[in-house]
């Protein structure tokens, strides 16, 4: 399945996971998506060490410096309010999940990775991007989305700009 992920979706995937695991869900879902699509668009490798427990120092991850993109598709002014907007109204419900365990997906989730593949198809040739799974994610119906939507992100917004690319 994740041949025809790049390798920025693939980490979105991973800190996904990685996220729902610490706050004991037993399933990944679209906020946990949403919110790792957030925070690999600002600092991949930050958030990536972050969503394993390894918290960066002095600015580095494993001896290498920590990267803001060059293009985010994110202001960090409405990543942070979308991160704090994410977090703020997550449960943990349980113990943590062990990345060594697998979690499965949930419905809405499995959705949204087939309307990413189409996107993906549909722009931008075959491989699946971070925002080819933003546009399938905001398609879905939930709070997570709408707090995109109140910050003005929009799947036609999302859509257009894989237009323009």
């Amino acid at each position: 399945m994740l041949d025809s992920y790049s390798q920025q979706a693939k980490m979105v995937l991973f800190i996904a996971r990685a996220r729902a695991g610490q706050r004991g869900s037993h399933e990944v879902g679209i906020k946990h998506l949403l919110e790792a699509i957030v925070m690999e668009d600002q600092e991949p490798e930050r958030y990536a060490g972050s969503a394993l427990g390894v918290l960066p120092v002095a600015g580095t991850i494993r001896g290498r410096t920590s990267e803001v993109r060059s293009n985010p598709f994110f202001s960090s002014q409405t990543a942070a309010a979308l991160l704090t907007k994410l977090n703020e109204t997550t449960t943990i419900r349980d113990q943590p999940v062990p990345t060594s365990e697998d979690l499965p997906v949930s419905e809405e989730l499995e959705r949204t990775l087939a309307a990413a593949e189409e996107l993906s198809r549909l722009y931008e040739g075959n491989r699946v991007k971070p925002l080819h799974l933003l546009g399938a994610a905001l398609a879905e119906p939930s709070d997570a989305t709408q707090f995109f939507f109140e910050a003005g992100i929009t799947r036609d917004s999302v859509l257009e700009d894989l237009r323009e690319k």
